[in-house]
């Protein structure tokens, strides 16, 4: 039987005899090298619109982030409808999405494992609408903290949109739209941001699950993974897909789908050949080809979360009152905020591809410690030692948490979702985006619930530093541990994770 006979044979039901030769075949056409090939002329244009299409995730869980941030102040004045907020509802209400995560993320990563990462996507959407319409009806505090537990447990999933897009795109540009994640992200943290300042909390949850409705259209218009497709034995599909994407004819992408035909199907090292359709034991992810890279992204998420952004983004109107802003009111210098957030990272948008992941990582996480350094100082001098002359300058507290959101847009805030995508075991993508949002959403839970009991405890000044230290010991670990992907074929970035732990010499 020919190759093209073989890639004509669509859907599960074909018998792995007709699959065998097209192995076999593929092994006297092409090495373990990933296959060359040109684009057509749309192809930019495609992966472009569908790369955003995809990241719309991101703004929704932006928005689930950072709805407490201005929705808190508002609840606080609605005590006719929902009663009176005490302080460790206010704490569950903003740390519990976070929860969600914590036991959403393991399930989205099985599922996404199962249906793949494209239908996993559809999946969540429907309940994630769900959640936000019980916020947006609540009656009192329990139901707000169900609907936020909802949207936590089914956003946790959207990170997939980062290992989807990075199956389709040119290496030259994978980077690029990567970082589209993070652009997404910041576009939500700033619609939140604006819809808080001129409305209630209600309609901030009825503005967000209308983006839950644009999400789910969006996702009917875009491919399934390839390899999902493949392991899924609709090879035509695969090919089809491909083809789209790059804008070539469907015979022209075949030396890449054998390719990638026999990357899926042979064995993977200590990890055994594949059950089913793709679908491993625990036992046989245990191994340090699949480890090593989880193990990077989840200290990756680690040095996200408790560099403080989270805290910030998500009490962004408390932490400008208590914190002061001398003339300007917190809710302006919170959308200010989210705008430069937003600008940030549109400029890094650009150069991601350019100047490559690891120094603008290096890079963010030393102004990063910097800034909060200054910063805590300032407040210690202000707050602790009762320098009256400084609270004439209570706009520095804007200009420093303008140049940290600005800096972190360069780096921390988006690098890890692109590796994310760029180093995880293809064999393995939904195991790992499990363990790595889990361990996210841990970090995120303890820091968000604890937050308020830290500033106490500290001070502000010293939450500060703390999170300064943290940032300090980040650059560290991307300089000796963040392998640097740009430009580099996906093929090429296994073997590079798969040989070495330091990448400080190149």
């Amino acid at each position: 039987m020919s190759t093209s006979e073989v890639n004509n044979n669509k859907g599960s039901g074909n018998p792995p005899s007709v699959i065998e030769p097209l192995v076999l075949e593929v092994g006297n056409q092409i090495d373990s090298e990933e296959p060359l090939y040109e684009e057509g002329e749309n192809a930019a244009i495609r992966q472009y619109w569908y790369a955003m299409s995809a990241h719309l995730g991101a703004f929704i869980m932006a928005a689930v982030w950072s709805w407490s941030s201005t929705a808190l102040p508002s609840l606080r004045e609605s005590v006719a409808s929902i009663g009176v907020l005490t302080l460790r509802d206010e704490a569950w209400i903003a740390a519990i999405t976070f929860l969600g995560g914590v036991i959403g993320a393991p399930a989205m990563g099985q599922l996404s494992q199962k249906i793949g990462l494209r239908h996993q996507l559809l999946v969540a959407t429907v309940p994630l609408l769900l959640s936000w319409v019980i916020i947006a009806a609540a009656q009192n505090v329990p139901m707000i903290i169900i609907g936020r537990f909802l949207s936590g447990f089914f956003v946790s999933g959207v990170g997939v949109s980062a290992m989807l897009v990075a199956e389709y795109c040119h290496k030259d540009r994978r980077g690029r739209l990567n970082f589209g994640f993070d652009l997404m992200f910041c576009a939500g943290v700033l619609f939140i941001y604006i819809a808080g300042t001129f409305s209630n909390w209600r309609v901030q949850a009825a503005a967000s699950g209308f983006i839950c409705v644009i999400f789910f259209v969006l996702l009917l218009f875009i491919e399934e993974s390839p390899r999902h497709l493949i392991l899924k034995r609709r090879i035509r599909d695969a090919k089809k897909a491909v083809a789209y994407l790059r804008d070539m004819e469907e015979e022209r992408v075949t030396p890449y789908i054998e390719w990638l035909h026999r990357e899926v199907n042979q064995p993977q090292p200590n990890l055994g050949s594949q059950e089913g359709c793709g679908i491993s034991t625990l036992r046989q992810y245990w191994n340090l080809e699949t480890m090593k890279p989880i193990i990077i992204c989840v200290a990756l998420q680690f040095f996200l979360q408790l560099c403080g952004v989270v805290p910030i983004v998500c009490y962004a109107v408390d932490v400008f009152k208590a914190a002061g802003s001398g003339k300007v009111h917190e809710n302006v210098s919170t959308i200010v905020l989210g705008a430069i957030n937003l600008g940030a990272t549109l400029v890094a948008f650009f150069l991601v591809d350019k100047a490559g992941r690891r120094i603008l990582m290096m890079f963010s996480e030393a102004c990063l410690a910097i800034t909060l350094g200054i910063l805590g100082t300032f407040l210690y001098l202000k707050d602790e030692l009762g320098y009256t002359s400084l609270e004439n300058y209570s706009w520095f507290t804007l200009a420093c948490l303008i140049v940290f959101i600005a800096t972190y847009s360069f780096g921390v805030g988006p690098i890890p979702w692109v590796v994310i995508g760029e180093i995880v075991a293809p064999e393995a993508k939904g195991f790992s985006n499990g363990v790595i949002n889990f361990a996210a959403r841990v970090f995120g839970f303890f820091l968000m619930f604890y937050f308020k009991d830290m500033n106490i405890a500290f001070g502000q000044h010293g939450v500060y530093w703390i999170f300064s230290a943290i940032c300090f010991i980040g650059l560290l670990f991307s300089y000796l541990f963040l392998p640097e992907t740009k430009g580099v074929e996906m093929s090429q970035v296994q073997k590079l994770i798969r040989t070495r732990w330091l990448f400080f010499r190149g």
